[in-house]
Formats: C-alpha cells, structure tokens, sequence
C-alpha cells in the first residue's frame, strides 16, 4: 500500500460512519470503472478477439448438433 493511500485511509477513519459509507461507494464503483478497462484491454486484443470468436464459432456449432446441456458451469 502506497504512503499516501495510507494517509488518506488514516483520514477516512476519522469520518462519521455515513460518511465512510459514502467514500466506499465511491471507491468500489472506481474499483469496478478500473477492472472493466482492463477486461476491455484484454479482449481488444486481436489475438484474443479472434480466440473468442473461435470459441463462439464452436459454441454454436455444438449447439446446433445439440452436443450441450442445460445447467450452466459447476465447479468440482
């Protein structure tokens, strides 16, 4: 953590808690902005676009022979 994020937490925690609740909005919508720009980033890629579209391609093409299933992704 970088000295000057720690001072402006040291500032918040001086805050009433609405107040802090208000900060944090902010700061998780900004954290969302920034996770979405570097999705963005990633899939603007050539190589990756043209990856997903493979991916797609052969999505529907299983789709079509009707190689899939209803329920959507289990982790084990």
């Amino acid at each position: 953590m970088t000295e000057r994020l720690q001072q402006v937490l040291a500032k918040l925690g001086q805050l009433d808690p609405a107040q802090q609740d208000i900060i944090a909005d902010l700061v998780e919508h900004k954290l969302e902005e920034l996770e979405e720009q570097e999705w963005d980033a990633i899939v603007s890629k050539p190589n990756v676009r043209h990856a997903l579209r493979r991916m797609a391609a052969a999505a529907c093409e299983q789709e079509a022979k009707g190689e899939t299933e209803e329920g959507g992704w289990e982790a084990e």
